[in-house]
C-alpha cells in the first residue's frame, strides 16, 4: 500500500486490519479507510473507529459519505 493518510488509517483501525488479514486485498482496505475518514470529518470526531460507525444509530451519518465516495448525486440521480 502507498504511504499516505489513507493507508495510515488502514493500519490504525483494528477492524480494517483484521479485514485485511482475512481477505488480502489492499484496495478494499483503502475503501474502508476512505469511508472512515469521511465519516470522521462529517461527525467531527477523530477518535471514531470503523466498528463504531457500524452501529445503526449512525446509519444516516454513513450514507452521505458513501454517496460522495461513490460519486452519486442524490438530487440529480447521476452516477
Amino acid at each position: 500500500m502507498k504511504g499516505d493518510t489513507i493507508s495510515l488509517q488502514s493500519k490504525k483501525d483494528l477492524l480494517i486490519v483484521h479485514f485485511g488479514l482475512r481477505y488480502a486485498c489492499s484496495n478494499r482496505m483503502r475503501e474502508l479507510s476512505r469511508l472512515l475518514i469521511s465519516v470522521r470529518k462529517m461527525m467531527e470526531n477523530e477518535n471514531m473507529a470503523l466498528k463504531d460507525i457500524l452501529h445503526p444509530k449512525y446509519f444516516d451519518n454513513v450514507i452521505s459519505p458513501v454517496r460522495n465516495i461513490a460519486g452519486i448525486d442524490a438530487f440529480k440521480k447521476i452516477i
